[in-house]
């Protein structure tokens, strides 16, 4: 965790000093350009590029604690926001040398879209499948088709005239905008799946995650808007059009950090030596309710926690758990256990690393007496499954 939060911190404060440092760059030697040219605007897109490229950095990292079976979909993940926050840099380098008549570059300002988008589908679809879930989202051809109806609507819609001197070029910025938009779109939806089936662990890197991707959806939908109205407006000429942008990247930059931390142990005895708190009392249910939400699939493990939801259901306020119930807990546990160690379609867990880990987040040395953890440990190989 620490080198985790030291990424983290180097990420930002890089991010901003680069930032700073654009401010010093001379305006444009060519007056045309420079009355156009903002600092802001270069500052906007720095920004923006390097948090993609820092989430690709925490998505990279994430890799070793997922099965190999998902690491070309962590791949797809980190390229498409590498390459979108290097290709970025493009639009500043074209504004300050005035090269936006250079038909190649123009077009190639958006390419940050056309790729990202894509890879972050195809990397958003490989989750999709590996859980289970079915539907015509996880279908290219699926995808290829709606994408295709709506650059026929497009093209045949009114449009500025003045955006391209040549209506083909106006149809083949039609096809790059729209890719990433629908691609985006259905990658954020996906994920969003993926994080409802999924245990609690999971929640915020897939939240994080679905929510870049549909802000990243509305800045290139922003682009095909711009594409049909022209770009003579506050909305491009006062850089709000980075605003989606800017936010889907800073998601994706948090749902890169909490990628990193599925399952990862932390103790609060640092926190509670600085507040001089008495520690929280654990019990098993809380136990068996984390070990639940490192699942990623919860279908796979709900009828396990039918015992733990008749025993909540039975339990009044500050009344305890009886041997009984501690028992049945614990066969909970065990058989929760025993999915993630041999089917859990997402990370690889060890028994042993499990349960160190739990250990470690519950403070179980010092505060495992009301629960079935000493049982636990006491049995040789850990404790039969009664399923």
């Amino acid at each position: 965790m620490k080198k985790l939060k030291i990424i983290v911190v180097c990420t930002v404060l890089g991010t901003v000093g680069l930032c700073a440092l654009s401010w010093l760059v001379p305006q444009p030697a060519n007056a045309d350009v420079a009355a156009y040219y903002s600092r802001f605007g270069t500052i906007i897109t720095l920004f923006d590029s390097g948090f993609a490229i820092g989430a690709a950095i925490l998505l990279l990292r994430a890799l070793h604690n997922f099965k190999p079976e998902l690491k070309p979909a962590y791949r797809y993940l980190a390229w498409a926001a590498l390459l979108y926050g290097i290709l970025t840099l493009v639009y500043p380098y074209i504004e300050y040398n005035g090269l936006w008549d250079n038909i190649a570059l123009s077009i190639s300002s958006y390419a940050a879209y056309f790729f990202g988008g894509p890879l972050m589908y195809f990397g958003a679809r490989e989750f999709y499948k590996r859980v289970g879930l079915k539907g015509k989202v996880a279908s290219p051809v699926i995808i290829v088709t709606v994408t295709a109806v709506l650059w026929i609507i497009h093209v045949f819609a009114p449009h500025a005239a003045d955006v391209w001197p040549h209506e083909w070029l106006y149809e083949i910025m039609q096809v790059i905008t729209l890719v990433p938009t629908v691609a985006y779109l259905v990658a954020g939806y996906m994920l969003w799946r993926v994080g409802h089936t999924a245990g609690a662990s999971y929640k915020k890197p897939f939240g994080w995650m679905s929510a870049g991707l549909l802000w990243q959806a509305v800045g290139a939908g922003s682009v095909v808007v711009l594409e049909i109205i022209g770009y003579d407006n506050w909305f491009f000429n006062d850089r709000v059009i980075w605003a989606p942008i800017i936010l889907g990247d800073i998601c994706i930059f948090v749902a890169g950090y909490y990628f990193n931390t599925v399952g990862v142990a932390t103790s609060g005895s640092f926190f509670r030596r600085l507040f001089k708190r008495t520690p929280k009392q654990t019990s098993s249910l809380d136990i068996v309710v984390h070990i639940a939400g490192l699942a990623s699939d919860t279908r796979k493990i709900d009828p396990y926690l039918d015992n733990m939801r008749v025993i909540t259901a039975q339990l009044k306020p500050g009344q305890s758990l009886t041997t009984d119930d501690q028992h049945i807990l614990l066969n909970v546990y065990v058989n929760v256990e025993n999915y993630l160690v041999n089917e859990d379609q997402l990370r690889h867990y060890s028994r042993d690393q499990l349960r160190q880990d739990i250990t470690r987040r519950f403070d179980l040395e010092e505060n495992a007496q009301q629960t079935f953890w000493p049982l636990l440990q006491s049995k040789t190989g850990g404790a039969r499954s009664s399923a």
